[in-house]
């Protein structure tokens, strides 16, 4: 038994000798890597004490901060911690950085950051965080900035580097940069407003001699029997009109690339912008010997609302693109509904013709500014190239998407999609109905109109607008009257009645509007019921709108087309004077 005992004891003996053997290696191998993990954290705060002004680690149990590299200044105030090898807490550092070189400005905030607790907590969840500041050094304040960065890489903060780093000279540059960014902007700006206002300027200027071109035009078109004279007098409307397309294009394009093309939404009726966009296209198409297939679904809403306005000019810029490319064949023009959701449907816009098409390499320029594709072929068509990238960033405002299909040689596929918001659900229905409507009171119109008994008052400082304007209007029989500036008006509307005013904007001396203000004023104003309509070459967006917001009752663009004229004066006029 005894024997057994021994045997037992020795062998517990052994076993104890061995665990200690073991766990004195497995302590030897824990403290070679612990050894190893702060030589390599040394080492990582050596080579930061080479790139940061000041450089100190922060003991997380003990709060002890040893310092690896001081700047100057902290070492004037605080003497040489590190060759002196004094002990200083965490908070007394703290302390004196704030007091000693943080600019009085950025303490409460610098503060908040280095609170012990604050840094133990942020870098609980990252490895480093910084805060900017100005602190004192080399006698100046210089902007620098504060890292506390996590020292371990496992969980739990062991401890965190404190750096400090002179950022001044990258942020002297970045605000110099800043200066000249805000400075360049400005001149843009500058350049901008300049470039606006010298285009509405162009606007004015131009359109005034190209509303007497063409009136003094629609005249001989109206009175003159000599077929060699029509013949002329023809291709001078083709001509005036072609030139006033682009300063449209000109000026919608300076619009959107400036920011200013503004999207107006109104309540419209979609069979109403169709009959117009369908009857202009189908003269054009018929002129040239094509054939206009127009496709209307029956179930688009009847009234939406968006910007009808834009809408039309969409589709024009795309049915002329297609008429003006194709020699021969059809042009088919399709609205439909794509989709409906909630209250918002999808109008699908498609345009196909049998002309020369594109080549696939030209798709990716197709809606860039001022590019002619296949020039060789194209030369003889005329144009600004900004047609399709009007249309493009159009589409692009209002939400909706372009594509296109095409086959080169044999023609092209247009697609858009609008969203528009549905004002009334009832079905549009059977659109051919409505355009063969559309046509037949426009031919009535057309046969003109009389107000023997009507007096309408022209007011333009231009002697051959007020020529155009009288001429347009003799044939209705009313009694025109005109004069040449805002005082004439004053004067006249306080001794005679007129049923209709158009008053010109831009006229020296008291322009329209001012000339408006005024008659509102009057004591005397035998026209103070009668309506006014701004009568002007300001084709800039936001003119209408700017001039109803003035007080105008409408308004009516230079060149002057006869039949707005005609539609304005039935608009307006009582209705006991149209004969």
């Amino acid at each position: 038994m005894s024997i057994i005992v021994i045997i037992v004891a020795v062998v517990l003996l052994l076993a104890l000798a061995h665990l200690n053997v073991a766990m004195k290696k497995r302590s030897v191998a824990s403290q070679v890597a612990m050894k190893n993990e702060a030589q390599r954290n040394f080492s990582i705060i050596k080579t930061l004490a080479t790139t940061f002004d000041s450089v100190c680690y922060v003991d997380a149990k003990t709060k002890l901060v040893i310092p690896y590299s001081m700047g100057a200044t902290l070492i004037e105030k605080l003497g040489d911690v590190k060759a002196q090898n004094l002990k200083l807490s965490y908070d007394q550092g703290a302390n004196i950085l704030l007091l000693a070189i943080v600019h009085p400005d950025d303490k409460e905030m610098v503060s908040k950051a280095a609170q012990f607790d604050n840094v133990i907590s942020m870098l609980q969840t990252r490895k480093s965080f910084s805060v900017q500041c100005q602190a004192f050094e080399y006698g100046v304040y210089r902007y620098h900035r504060v890292y506390f960065i996590k020292s371990n890489d496992n969980e739990g903060v062991d401890g965190f580097v404190v750096a400090l780093a002179d950022i001044d000279d990258e942020i002297r540059k970045l605000e110099m940069y800043q200066q000249e960014l805000k400075a360049a902007k400005k001149r843009a700006e500058d350049a901008s407003q300049a470039k606006s206002d010298f285009l509405a300027n162009m606007s004015h200027e131009i359109r005034t001699p190209i509303n007497a071109v063409m009136g003094m035009n629609e005249m001989i078109l109206r009175e003159c029997k000599d077929p060699q004279v029509l013949s002329y007098a023809e291709d001078i409307k083709g001509a005036s009109q072609m030139l006033l397309s682009i300063i449209n294009d000109i000026l919608d394009f300076s619009k959107i690339e400036a920011g200013k093309m503004e999207i107006v939404d109104v309540k419209y009726d979609i069979s109403s912008v169709l009959n117009d966009v369908s009857n202009m296209i189908g003269i054009k198409a018929e002129q040239k010997g094509l054939k206009l297939k127009v496709s209307v679904d029956e179930n688009i809403p009847s009234t939406l609302l968006g910007d009808s306005i834009r809408i039309q000019q969409i589709m024009l810029n795309l049915l002329n693109n297609s008429v003006k490319y194709t020699e021969s064949g059809e042009v088919i023009f399709k609205v439909g509904v794509d989709r409906i959701e909630n209250d918002i449907v999808y109008l699908k816009i498609e345009v196909q013709d049998s002309g020369i098409g594109i080549r696939e390499e030209d798709l990716d320029k197709l809606f860039q500014s001022f590019q002619r594709l296949d020039l060789t072929q194209n030369r003889t068509v005329e144009g600004t190239g900004l047609g399709l990238a009007i249309t493009g960033k159009l589409v692009d405002r209002m939400g909706g998407t372009i594509n296109v299909a095409s086959t080169y040689g044999k023609g092209s596929s247009f697609t858009v999609l609008l969203p528009q918001r549905i004002v009334t659900a009832t079905p549009v229905g059977d659109f051919e109905k409505h355009y063969q409507e559309f046509k037949q009171k426009k031919e009535q119109t057309g046969l003109s109109f009389t107000a023997p008994g009507a007096r309408v008052l022209v007011v333009d400082d231009n002697a051959l607008n007020l020529r155009v304007a009288t001429h347009l209007m003799k044939y209705l029989e009313l009694k025109t009257f005109t004069c040449n500036s805002g005082n004439e008006f004053l004067e006249l509307i306080q001794k005679e009645h007129f049923d209709l005013v158009f008053l010109d904007h831009m006229m020296p001396g008291m322009d329209g509007i001012e000339a408006l203000k005024q008659s509102k004023m009057l004591t005397e104003n035998k026209c103070a019921k009668t309506p006014i309509i701004a009568l002007t070459a300001n084709a800039i967006v936001g003119a209408k709108e700017m001039y109803l917001k003035a007080g105008f009752d409408d308004y009516l663009c230079k060149p002057i087309r006869p039949q707005d004229l005609e539609n304005c004066l039935l608009k307006f006029l009582p209705r006991e004077l149209i004969k």
